[in-house]
């Protein structure tokens, strides 16, 4: 893989992780205590369980890619498959989490 290629998948994955992880970070915040960039939309509201997913990918998809620019394999589907199944991992953790809140909500 030439250097270039390997500067370029870097510094994609560099933008995605901090994006992603910033995203995350004000996401769980907002959804928890109300403070963060949407609290006023995002406090004790069960839809964001979709904004903490998309930010979450956003992560993975980073980790895939800095892990392509550092072990080249014979296909990226191999990595995606990997991160693909921790996304659904992942996905299910924050689903699973949101989920008693809101039934919590619907029972009052």
């Amino acid at each position: 893989m030439s250097g270039l290629r390997k500067a370029t998948l870097r510094v994609d994955a560099c933008c995605l992780a901090l994006a992603g992880a910033f995203g995350l970070i004000g996401d769980i915040l907002s959804y928890v205590s109300g403070a963060g960039p949407f609290g006023a939309t995002f406090h004790d509201n069960p839809t964001v369980v979709g904004v903490v997913e998309a930010h979450s990918l956003a992560v993975l998809t980073a980790v895939a890619l800095w892990h392509s620019s550092r072990n080249h394999v014979g296909t990226f589907g191999n990595v995606v498959e990997r991160v693909a199944a921790a996304a659904v991992v992942t996905r299910q953790g924050s689903w699973s989490w949101m989920e008693c809140d809101q039934q919590a909500l619907y029972q009052e």
